[in-house]
């Protein structure tokens, strides 16, 4: 069974999900009311979670205009914000959108929300501020920032008119609000350098931030061949986090007495596992995404490896570095120290959630293909792998959910308690 829906002007795609995918589910217990909302190229999944043990019910799927990119929830988890783009190998793109949501308090379904933002090249992250009155969107090609105001009923407005150029540092690839609100900082992955051209540093971008306007504050440009992919503030100390793509590494800078970054990082920590022997030529290395749990105490980072080799004709990715890499943090001096290394149960380890009340880290595993592993070409799939978080932090598998269509590529998935 399906149906297709039109808000405001634009067709989304509701489908009912008996009738799709075969996720697996157990009957739910006295869980939290926990919604888990992931993509699966152009389609926006709305999940629920069934007790404590991971398993997930696939409850609604909305196809949206293009490929979801990134999303984030208000912080009472009343309205999502999506950002969308046609963007391919072989198409520049020509639909980018930032579109929103109301989530039902009871069920969790989506509900379309006023008309979608157009939005002038393909979005690759957003945030929103700390009281939750604007969106902001980064994006990689042009390395600039849009601010989009949110209405009192949830809605989105057109990009605010800057007084001046916004550059966020060249492959800008996340916008963050610092703790303050007065602040905000760009991550710009930077670029290797290529025969006939030079490394684009990677940079950390400091601008201020009052009433949807920016201005530059401050740059950090960082060491060669080390660049930032994304940042992650932890509630109880003044710090932050800084996981590098290139580079594979967290940098802990504290936030000094003015609200920014200090100059120089605290400690320098590799992500890479010490015990791993990759092929001599395994190719790119890549850090992931960063978060804390909830409590302080954890951090955890994806380690990426997607470089390919052609078998007897056929793509295969080389079995890289492809898992979450978890620390404890040192309650006097907030630093890294290495507790594990756990396979992430698929290839390209794009987003991930920690859902700290439930014990549970659930991964999206962005890609799918042919994986040569242990000397064998084993097919793999984009999914989404559910670890258990133990007393002391480390994770162990507990189950997955494959996306049985190799075309679509996981992009983003996070889970919110609904109607608390």
């Amino acid at each position: 069974m399906s149906m297709k829906l039109v808000f405001n002007g634009v067709l989304y795609a509701a489908i009912a999900s008996a009738s799709m995918h075969g996720f697996a589910a157990d009957k739910p217990g006295n869980a939290a009311h926990i919604a888990v909302y992931a993509s699966a190229g152009e389609e926006l999944r709305h999940y629920s979670l069934m007790g404590k043990n991971g398993s997930l019910k696939l409850d609604e799927t909305l196809l949206l205009p293009a490929t979801v990119q990134f999303a984030v929830a208000d912080r009472a988890h009343r309205h999502l914000y999506v950002i969308s783009s046609n963007i391919s190998a072989t198409n520049p793109g020509d639909i980018n959108v930032l579109s929103a949501f109301t989530i039902d308090q009871k069920s969790g379904r989506l509900t379309a929300l006023g008309t979608p933002v157009n939005l002038k090249e393909r979005p690759i992250h957003l945030t929103l501020d700390r009281e939750g009155r604007f969106a902001l969107v980064a994006y990689n090609k042009s390395a600039t920032l849009s601010v989009h105001p949110i209405e009192k009923d949830g809605q989105v407005g057109a990009a605010v008119e800057q007084q001046q150029p916004v550059h966020a540092g060249i492959f800008t690839h996340q916008v963050t609000v610092m703790p303050s609100n007065k602040f905000v900082i760009a991550a710009g992955r930077g670029n290797d350098a290529t025969p006939g051209r030079p490394e684009d540093l990677g940079t950390l971008t400091t601008l201020s931030y009052k009433d949807g306007q920016l201005s530059q504050v401050s740059r950090v440009e960082f060491e060669p061949t080390v660049g930032p992919r994304h940042v992650a503030y932890p509630s109880k100390a003044p710090l932050a986090y800084v996981a590098t793509e290139r580079g594979s590494s967290i940098y802990t800078y504290k936030i000094a007495d003015n609200g920014q970054l200090a100059e120089q990082a605290l400690f320098k920590t590799s992500t890479r596992d010490p015990h791993l022997k990759p092929d001599a030529n395994e190719g790119i290395k890549k850090g992931g995404v960063i978060q804390l749990s909830p409590n302080g105490k954890f951090l955890y980072v994806t380690n990426r490896s997607d470089e390919t080799v052609s078998e007897e004709g056929r793509t295969v990715f080389k079995h890289g570095e492809n898992d979450v890499a978890t620390y404890a943090l040192d309650a006097k001096t907030g630093e890294p120290k290495l507790l594990q290394h756990i396979d992430s149960q698929g290839v390209e380890a794009r987003t991930f959630t920690v859902l700290e009340d439930q014990h549970l880290l659930i991964v999206g595993n962005q890609k799918s293909g042919l994986e040569k592993k242990d000397g064998k070409v084993v097919e793999i799939k984009a999914n989404l792998a559910v670890f258990n978080i133990k007393r002391d932090g480390t994770l162990s598998f507990a189950k997955k959910y494959d996306i049985n269509d190799p075309s679509k590529s996981l992009m983003w998935v996070d889970a919110y308690s609904i109607g608390g």
